[in-house]
């Protein structure tokens, strides 16, 4: 099966996370940035964003906003 086939079959976010960080997706940041987005459509735009995931270690997992080298948008 595909990456997103096994992705929507995953029991938990954590084995999503875990799976497409092996196949080099970057799905921590996509999620922050579609966050990102959302945010962005309901405060000032003098309100700076900066959206983070973070898993239950407390590690990074995703990034998007200030100064985020890996945002896309």
């Amino acid at each position: 099966a595909g990456l997103q086939q096994r992705i929507l079959a995953a029991n938990t976010s954590q084995q999503a996370l875990a799976m497409s960080a092996a196949a080099g997706v970057p799905l921590g940041d996509e999620v922050c940035r579609h966050a990102l987005n959302f945010a962005r459509s309901i405060v000032p735009a003098s309100v700076q964003v900066e959206v983070f995931a973070i898993d239950r270690q407390g590690g990074l997992v995703g990034q998007a906003g200030i100064d985020s080298q890996r945002e896309m948008t």
